[in-house]
Parts: C-alpha cells; structure tokens; sequence
C-alpha cells in the first residue's frame, strides 16, 4: 500500500487512537482499512513527543471523519490516550472503540463515560470454530471494523481489489467417464 507519511495526513478518513504497547496489531487493523479504501492517521512513534506531536495528533484528530479506540488496560491509563478520546468525543466525531485484550466494559476509568454507551467490537473475543480457527474470526472483526467505518464516512483512497478470478466449472467438462 502507497501511503503517505503516517505523521503527515493532514485530514485522514479514519483517525486510530492506540497505545503503543499493540502497535503490530493496530497496523494490521490500519492495513486492512487501507486496503479497503480509507486513507488513516496513526502516529506510529516516529514523530516524538512534546508539542509537535501534540499539535500532529490534533490536525489529525480535527481532520478525521471517524475515531478508532484501541482500548487496552495502558490505553485506558495513558493521559495523552485520555485526551484524544475526550476531543474527539468533544468534537462529535463517531467513536469506534475496538478491545485489543479482553476486559471489563466499560473500562474503569475517566474513559468509561464516554465509552460505556457505545458498542465496541472484540479482537480478542475469538475461537476456533468453524473449522478455521482464530484466523478467519480477525478476518470477520477487520471486517466488522471496515463496515463499522462505512457507516460514517466513504472510502477516499482507491482500494486494493482481490484480482483472483474464479473460472465457472462447465457441469459437461468436469463429468469424469
């Protein structure tokens, strides 16, 4: 995926709000929004810290159409987490909060007023039925969080299509004599 610098999207779809104690799993989630066509800000701890990483998360905060929560036990902890949540709740923007680790909802903490009324999506909540296992369940949520996603904003970036054609089996042909 062509993507701009993480840091520089000024006015991203999608805005992921994270800890970066699940940065891999985060960037999954970001590739999977991408390839379906959304454009993403993530600061992916290139940028700092201080101000300059406050005024980026704001531009991209302000700019975003929707919010991505990654919530984990630090997350919920984190001051600078805390205040990206209360902005984007302050500036009305849908709030998408996703649990990367099982825990209690709402998480305790000044978070819980804000999440407690919206309904999150479990990447953890996963098993091996089906006869796929945990593989084809993280590809059911990436799926819930791309549709989740659609329900606020349209994909701005030209998404990555599966090319692999299924060629019809002539019913004539596959008969074995």
């Amino acid at each position: 995926i062509n993507r701009a610098k993480d840091y520089e999207l000024e006015k991203p779809s999608v805005f992921i709000s994270y800890q970066w104690d699940v940065q891999d799993e985060v960037s999954a989630i970001r590739d999977h929004l991408e390839r379906a066509g959304f454009s993403c800000w993530m600061d992916i701890g290139q940028m700092g810290g201080g101000d300059q990483l406050s005024s980026k998360i704001d531009q991209g905060l302000r700019g975003s159409k929707v919010v991505i929560a990654c919530i984990t036990p630090k997350y919920t902890a984190s001051q600078l987490c805390n205040r990206e949540l209360w902005l984007a709740d302050m500036l009305q923007q849908p709030i998408i909060p996703v649990l990367m680790e099982n825990m209690s909802w709402p998480p305790p903490g000044g978070m819980s007023v804000i999440l407690s009324q919206l309904v999150f999506i479990n990447m953890k909540g996963v098993g091996g039925h089906g006869g796929s296992g945990i593989h084809a369940d993280l590809n059911d949520k990436y799926s819930e969080i791309v549709q989740r996603v659609c329900l606020h904003v349209k994909p701005d970036l030209i998404p990555c299509l599966d090319t692999t054609t299924i060629t019809p089996v002539d019913s004539k042909q596959s008969r074995l004599y």
